[in-house]
């Protein structure tokens, strides 16, 4: 079984999964096997090991990790813009389509971000209309047909709570 959380920063997402995964465990004769799965566009596990190399390689032209003011700037550049979400979008689609599949067998998942928080996430690193192009638009109708199918669960707080 896979149960996605979804939600702003700070709503609750890990706390809810922490406490789910204590009440799992806490049943009587269980012996779930329970994992956690955390996904953020650009921090996922094939890409920050990108990120690592090319740090190792290019060390003195790229900026710090974290955000910052030459981070944003080079992230505008249209060529490392285009390698940056289109790496991205297919390690999203290798997560959702195939390792999670492999993962979920006889477990059970509890995801913390889903599909539609990395494509908010990349709606505001890189403007409301980025994945109206065609290319990203192909990768994100792959990404969702071939995604498994995952309970959603999703918390909505207001803007004065998240703060």
């Amino acid at each position: 079984m896979i149960i996605g959380f979804s939600g702003l920063d700070g709503c609750g997402k890990s706390t809810i999964i922490k406490a789910l995964i204590g009440c799992l465990h806490e049943e009587k004769d269980s012996k779930r096997n329970v994992q956690t799965v955390w996904t953020r566009v650009g921090y996922t596990p094939g890409i920050n090991l990108l990120k690592n190399i090319a740090r190792k390689i290019f060390s003195k032209s790229l900026p710090t990790p974290g955000r910052s003011t030459s981070r944003t700037k080079s992230l505008k550049r249209p060529l490392v813009q285009r390698i940056w979400i289109t790496v991205s979008l297919l390690e999203l689609i290798w997560i959702f389509s195939i390792k999670l599949r492999v993962l979920s067998f006889r477990k059970v998942l509890l995801l913390d971000r889903q599909i539609d928080d990395s494509l908010i996430d990349l709606k505001i690193l890189f403007g409301q209309d980025i994945l109206n192009d065609k290319f990203y638009s192909m990768l994100v109708f792959l990404l969702k047909k071939l995604s498994l199918k995952i309970e959603k669960v999703g918390i909505k707080i207001d803007l004065k709570t998240s703060d």
